[in-house]
Formats: structure tokens, C-alpha cells, sequence
């Protein structure tokens, strides 16, 4: 057997490894999950939309038609739910289209207003806008 071949056979055996070696517990890891892991993360996602909603629907209230004890109430709702949507891992496919939806309600409260459409953000939040978008389907766009 010449050098070539061994080092080739080396090398071919050793990429093999590598890869069986990190495929494994990627597969492993995405076998394992439960349908129902990222039901905290959905619930979560949920309590967020609902917020949003809230919002939505009082944002062009005069500002002597709206509950200020009721607003205070849903914005913290809003902030809890957003904080427990960034400490949780999306591990489900559902997981991570919810988390999306979560990025996109974000930007959409951040970053969009009735005099600022998404395409006058900013590079990084028009990126995450699209990636949103391409997650959740062209529905979401």
C-alpha cells in the first residue's frame, strides 16, 4: 500500500468519523423531541399575539378613550410574554415558526408605524422581517 493510499484512507476515515460524529447527535436531538416540547414557547408566543392585538386595536384611540391602568396591564403582559419567549429554545418546527411570529410582532411594535413602513428600517430589522416572513410563509409578509 503506498503512502497515498493510506493517508487518503486516513483522511476518508476520519471525515467519516467527524461527520458521524456531529450528525449523529443532531438527528438524535431532533428525534428526541416531543411533539408537545415547545408548548410553553407556543403559550407564550399566544399571550404575545394577544397583546399585539390589544395594541392594534387601541392605537388610534384618542388618548381620552383608553384605560391607562388597562394599557399598563397589556404592555407588561406584552414584555412578560417577550421575555419568556427569549429564554425559551425553539425545538419543535412549530417551535421555531412561533418564535418568528414572535420576531416579526416585535419589529412590527418596534420598528413599523402607520408613518414608518419596514422598508425605511434598518438593514438588520428588514433582514429579520423577511426572515420571519420566509418562516412563517408569504402570508406573513
Amino acid at each position: 500500500m503506498s503512502t497515498a493510499t493510506t493517508r487518503r484512507a486516513a483522511l476518508r476515515s476520519g471525515v467519516a468519523a467527524l461527520a458521524a460524529g456531529l450528525a449523529a447527535p443532531a438527528i438524535a436531538s431532533v428525534t428526541a423531541v416531543a411533539p408537545d416540547a415547545d408548548a410553553e414557547l407556543i403559550a407564550a408566543v399566544a399571550d404575545m399575539a394577544a397583546a399585539h392585538a390589544w395594541n392594534a386595536d387601541h392605537a388610534a384611540l384618542p388618548a381620552n378613550q383608553t384605560d391607562d391602568a388597562e394599557d399598563e396591564r397589556v404592555q407588561d403582559a406584552w414584555w412578560e410574554a417577550a421575555d419568556r419567549i427569549e429564554a425559551l429554545p425553539a425545538t419543535t418546527p412549530a417551535g421555531m415558526r412561533a418564535k418568528a411570529s414572535a420576531m416579526r410582532m416585535a419589529i412590527e411594535r418596534s420598528v413599523i408605524h402607520p408613518c414608518r413602513p419596514i422598508s425605511e428600517g434598518e438593514y438588520h430589522e428588514r433582514l429579520a422581517y423577511g426572515l420571519a416572513a420566509d418562516i412563517l410563509g408569504s402570508a406573513a409578509a
